[in-house]
C-alpha cells in the first residue's frame, strides 16, 4: 500500500472526501489486475489563527505592519503564521496631536528677569519653551515678556482763588508744580506731576448810567434808587468777577385829564379817539428823558357811531355785526373799553361777532360788519340793521347759556375759539383772548378787534362745512377734539364736550370755558407744528390716528368712514363708528394714536441649533427693536415645523412671553424639536407680527438601539441612531459574526437609516431580502470637525419576525 504525507491549512480534499482533522486515513482502490489496492494518507491539519486586536496610542503618527497611520481608527491586516496559514490582526489606533499653547503675557519691572527659553531673560520679547503634555505629546508654550519702565504723567489744573486741589493725599492751594510716586500695573514706579495754577479775583470796570424808574442788573436784581451797587458773577473759568454799577434813577411823571369831544378827539400825542373811554398816552420828558403818562378820561358826544346814517338812538345795530344792540347790551364782556353793542369782537377771540352769531354769510367782504359794502345788503325799515340778520338769535352751539360771540369755547371742547379760529399765535399769554395783554396787539381802528385778526376767516380744517370752533371733530378722524387736545379726562361722560354733565365741571368766570381747561394749550405730540386735534397722524409714526384709535377707514384717506361722509351740526361723522374711547392695545395707559410706534424687527435671532444632554438647561435669546411695546410668544414644533403650538410657563419652560426662553431639565423626548419666537406690536396696528428663525434642539448623546425589527409592521422597522445628525460627516459599517461586511454608508442619518437589507454584495443574501436574523457588529466613525472623536463600536440584534 502507498502512503501519502500531506500538510494543509484548516481542511483538505483527498480522493473526493473532505478532511478537517489530522490523522492516518486509508482507502481501498481496485488495481489494474482487478485486485484491491490500499492507499494511506498521513494528514496534518494546521488551523488559521483567530483575529486579535492591538490597541495603540501615538503622537501625530505611527507605523504598523510596515504602514504609516496618521488618523485614529480600526485597521485590519492579514499575516502568515509559521505553519504557513493566514492570521488576521486588528489595530485599534488613537492618534493624539501635539499642540501649541496660547501666548502668555508676563510683566516685569526694569532690572528684573524671568526664566524663559532655558535662561533668565531681561529684555522684552517673545520666548518659546517646549514641554510635554499630559497625553505625552509635545506642547509649545509661548511667553511674551514685557519689561515695564517708569511712567511719567502730568496734570495741568487751574483753580479759583480760595480753592485747593487734593493730590498725593494732600490739599494744595498755591500755584506750583507738585510730584507724587505711585505704582504702575506691574508694580513698577510711576511718577505723577500736578502743575497747579490759582487764579485771582477779577474786578471789572464800573458801569455808569442814567435810567428811568428802575434798572435790572445782569443777575436780575431791580435797582429803583440812585447809588453804587455790586454784582458778583462767574467768569468762563468759573472764578468770581465783580461788576460795579453807578446808577442814577429818574422817575416818570403821570398826569390825569378829563375831556369831552364831538365826533373824534385828538390826544396830546396826536392819537385820534372816536369813542368814549379811558386812554393812556406816553410822552418823553425833556428834563429827565423818561416817559410822561397822560391818562385821558374821554367822553365822545356823537349820534352815529357806525356811520350808516342812522342816529345811534334809532340804530338797532350800532356796530353792524348782525346782532341787535338789545341782545348785545351795554356791557363790556372782554373789558377792552368798548361796549359789546359797539364791539365787533365782543369776546376778543379773534372771530367776528357776525360769524359767531351765525350771520357770517351776510358779511361778504369779511370786514366784520354787514353794511352797504356787502353784496345783497338791504335795510328796508332803515333801522340800522340788515334785514337778513333781523329777528335772528345769536347762536349758542354748546348750549351752555353763553352765546358764541361771548363764549371763549363755543363748542366746549376744551380748546379756545381763538386757537380753533386760526389766531392762536396772537394770544401770546394763552388766556383765550387777543387784547392789550398780548405782545404785538394793536387796535388802530378802536373797533374792539385786534388789527392782526381782522379779516381772517375761521378755519374749517376737515372741509365738512362746520367751522373748527364749533366742530367737535375738527379733523374728522373719529376722535373728539377734547381728547386730542389733552383734556379728555375732563369729559367724564365721553360726549365730546366739557359741561355741567361732567363730574367736577366749573366755570366760575362764566366765560363759557371750563375752569380746568382754561390756560392749557392743545397738545402737539409729534412736535410738527400741527396740534393733535388738527393732525391726522398725531404721533408722526406713519399710521393714521383713525386706524390707531381702533376705528374704520375703509378707503384709506385717514378720515373716519368711507368718503363721501355726512356730518351732524357738531361736525361729527355719521354712521361710521368712532367717538369711543381710543384704543390702547398694549395696555400701557397711553392711547395708541399718541404713542409713536414702528414695525418690530429682529436684531438677533435665536441660535440655529442647541445641542443638549438629558437634564440640561437651555436658554434661547433674541434681540428685537421697535418704538412700540413688543409682545412675545414662544412656540414649539415636534414635527419639523408642520405644526406649532404656543408655550406656557411651567416646570420646564419659563419666559414663554419674553424674548428669552429658559428650558429646565430637558429629556431626550425634546430631541429634534424646533422653537421660534413670535413678536408683535399691538400698540402699532400698522405693523405686522414677525417670526424669528427657528432653533433646533439636538440630543448630544448618541443613542444607538441594540436591536430593531425590519418586518414591515411600521414599528421599529429602521435602525434610528438618535443624536447622530449633529455629526453630519460620519461613516457606519455593519459586520456579521464571521466578520463579513453587510452594510456600509456615509453620512448616516434619518433620511438613510438602515432597514436590514444589505448594500454590500457578498453572496450571503439573494434578492431584496433582509440579512438573516442574528447579532451583528457595527463601527461608527466620524469626519470633518469631529474626525478626532473616538469611534463607537457595539452589537445590534436584527429580528425579522
Amino acid at each position: 500500500a502507498d502512503t501519502t504525507v500531506l500538510i494543509a491549512c484548516d481542511s483538505t480534499v483527498w480522493n473526493g472526501t473532505t478532511y478537517v482533522t489530522s490523522g492516518i486515513y486509508r482507502d481501498t482502490l481496485p488495481s489494474a489486475a482487478g485486485c484491491d489496492s490500499i492507499i494511506t494518507l498521513d494528514l496534518t491539519i494546521n488551523g488559521s489563527n483567530a483575529a486579535y486586536t492591538t490597541t495603540l496610542i501615538a503622537c501625530d503618527s505611527t507605523v504598523w505592519g510596515g504602514t504609516t497611520y496618521t488618523i485614529s481608527g480600526m485597521y485590519i491586516d492579514t499575516v502568515q503564521s509559521v505553519s504557513g496559514c493566514d492570521s488576521i490582526v486588528m489595530l485599534d489606533l488613537t492618534i493624539n496631536e501635539s499642540y501649541e499653547d496660547v501666548i502668555d503675557t508676563l510683566y516685569k519691572c526694569t532690572g528684573d528677569s524671568a526664566l524663559l527659553a532655558g535662561s533668565y531673560q531681561t529684555v522684552s520679547g517673545l520666548y518659546v519653551d517646549t514641554l510635554q503634555s499630559v497625553i505625552g505629546c509635545d506642547s509649545i508654550l509661548r511667553t511674551e515678556l514685557i519689561i515695564d519702565t517708569v511712567v511719567y504723567s502730568t496734570t495741568n489744573l487751574e483753580l479759583c482763588y480760595g480753592d485747593s486741589a487734593l493730590f498725593g493725599g494732600f490739599y494744595y492751594g498755591v500755584s506750583v508744580v507738585y510730584a507724587d510716586t505711585l505704582q504702575a500695573q506691574a508694580g513698577c514706579d510711576s511718577v505723577s506731576i500736578l502743575d497747579l495754577t490759582i487764579k485771582d479775583i477779577n474786578f471789572g470796570d464800573t458801569t455808569s448810567l442814567v435810567t428811568c424808574d428802575e434798572y435790572i442788573t445782569q443777575l436780575g436784581d431791580t435797582i429803583s434808587t440812585s447809588g453804587i451797587y455790586y454784582d458778583t458773577l462767574s467768569t468762563i473759568n468759573g472764578c468770581d468777577s465783580v461788576i460795579v454799577y453807578d446808577i442814577i434813577v429818574n422817575n416818570s411823571i403821570s398826569v390825569n385829564l378829563v375831556d369831552t369831544a364831538c365826533g373824534s378827539y385828538t390826544s396830546p400825542l396826536g392819537n385820534i379817539y372816536t369813542s368814549t373811554g379811558t386812554y393812556t398816552d406816553s410822552l418823553v420828558s425833556l428834563l429827565t428823558s423818561c416817559d410822561s403818562l397822560v391818562i385821558i378820561n374821554l367822553t365822545i358826544l356823537c349820534d352815529d357811531i357806525d356811520g350808516d346814517g342812522i342816529p345811534d338812538v334809532d340804530d338797532d345795530d350800532n356796530d353792524n355785526d348782525g346782532i341787535s344792540d338789545d341782545d348785545e347790551g351795554t356791557g363790556d364782556s372782554d373789558g377792552d373799553g368798548i361796549p359789546d353793542y359797539l364791539d365787533i369782537d365782543s369776546d376778543n377771540d379773534g372771530i367776528y361777532d357776525v360769524v359767531e352769531s351765525g350771520n357770517g354769510s351776510l358779511d361778504t367782504n369779511n370786514d366784520g360788519v354787514i353794511d352797504t359794502d356787502d353784496n345783497g345788503f338791504i335795510d328796508n325799515d332803515n333801522n340800522g340793521m340788515a334785514d337778513g340778520s333781523e329777528n335772528t338769535s345769536p347762536q349758542d352751539s354748546d348750549g351752555d347759556g353763553i352765546v358764541n360771540h361771548l363764549d371763549l369755547d363755543s363748542d366746549n371742547d376744551g380748546i379756545y375759539d381763538v386757537v380753533e379760529g386760526g389766531n392762536g399765535n396772537q394770544d401770546t399769554n394763552n388766556d383765550g383772548v387777543v387784547n392789550s395783554n398780548d405782545n404785538g396787539f394793536l387796535d388802530s381802528e378802536n373797533n374792539g378787534m385786534s388789527d392782526n385778526t381782522q379779516g381772517t376767516n375761521p378755519i374749517d380744517s376737515d372741509n365738512d362745512g362746520i367751522l373748527d370752533f364749533v366742530d367737535l371733530d375738527s379733523d374728522n378722524d373719529g376722535i373728539y377734539d377734547v381728547v386730542e387736545s389733552g383734556n379728555g379726562f375732563q369729559d367724564t361722560n365721553n360726549d365730546g364736550v366739557i359741561d355741567l354733565q361732567d363730574s367736577g365741571f366749573s366755570d366760575n368766570d362764566n366765560n363759557g370755558m371750563a375752569d380746568d381747561s382754561q390756560g392749557l394749550s392743545p397738545i402737539d405730540t409729534d412736535s410738527d407744528g400741527t396740534a393733535d386735534f388738527l393732525d391726522l397722524d398725531s404721533d408722526g409714526d406713519g399710521c393714521s390716528d383713525v386706524v390707531e384709535a381702533g376705528f374704520v377707514d375703509g378707503d384709506g384717506d385717514e378720515y373716519l368712514g368711507d368718503s363721501p361722509t355726512s356730518q351732524d351740526s357738531l361736525g361729527l361723522v355719521l354712521n361710521s363708528g368712532g367717538y369711543f374711547i381710543p384704543a390702547d392695545y398694549d395696555y400701557n395707559g397711553i392711547y395708541d394714536f399718541l404713542e409713536e410706534g414702528s414695525q418690530v424687527i429682529f436684531d438677533i435671532h435665536p441660535s440655529e441649533s442647541e445641542i443638549f444632554s438629558e437634564g440640561d438647561n437651555i436658554i434661547l435669546s433674541t434681540g428685537t427693536n421697535s418704538l412700540s411695546t413688543i409682545f412675545y410668544q414662544w412656540q414649539m414644533s415636534s414635527d419639523y415645523g408642520s405644526n406649532w403650538s404656543n408655550i406656557i410657563d411651567n416646570d420646564i419652560f419659563s419666559g414663554a412671553q419674553t424674548n428669552t426662553l429658559t428650558m429646565n431639565g430637558l429629556t431626550k423626548e425634546f430631541d429634534q424639536y424646533l422653537f421660534q419666537l413670535t413678536a408683535s406690536t399691538p400698540g402699532y396696528i400698522c405693523g405686522s407680527d414677525i417670526i424669528s428663525e427657528p432653533s433646533l434642539l439636538e440630543l448630544e448623546t448618541i443613542l444607538i438601539p441594540q436591536g430593531f425589527s425590519p418586518n414591515g409592521d411600521n414599528i421599529n422597522d429602521g435602525w434610528h441612531i438618535s443624536g447622530l445628525d449633529q455629526y453630519p460627516i460620519n461613516h457606519v459599517e455593519v459586520y456579521n459574526r464571521w466578520e463579513t461586511k453587510v452594510f456600509e454608508t456615509d453620512n448616516y442619518g434619518t433620511n438613510n437609516q438602515w432597514n436590514g437589507i444589505p448594500n454590500v454584495l457578498n453572496g450571503l443574501v439573494f434578492g431584496n431580502s433582509n440579512v438573516p436574523e442574528g447579532t451583528y457588529f457595527y463601527i461608527v466613525t466620524f469626519g470633518g470637525d469631529f474626525e478626532k472623536k473616538k469611534p463607537i463600536k457595539g452589537y445590534v440584534y436584527i429580528r425579522n419576525k
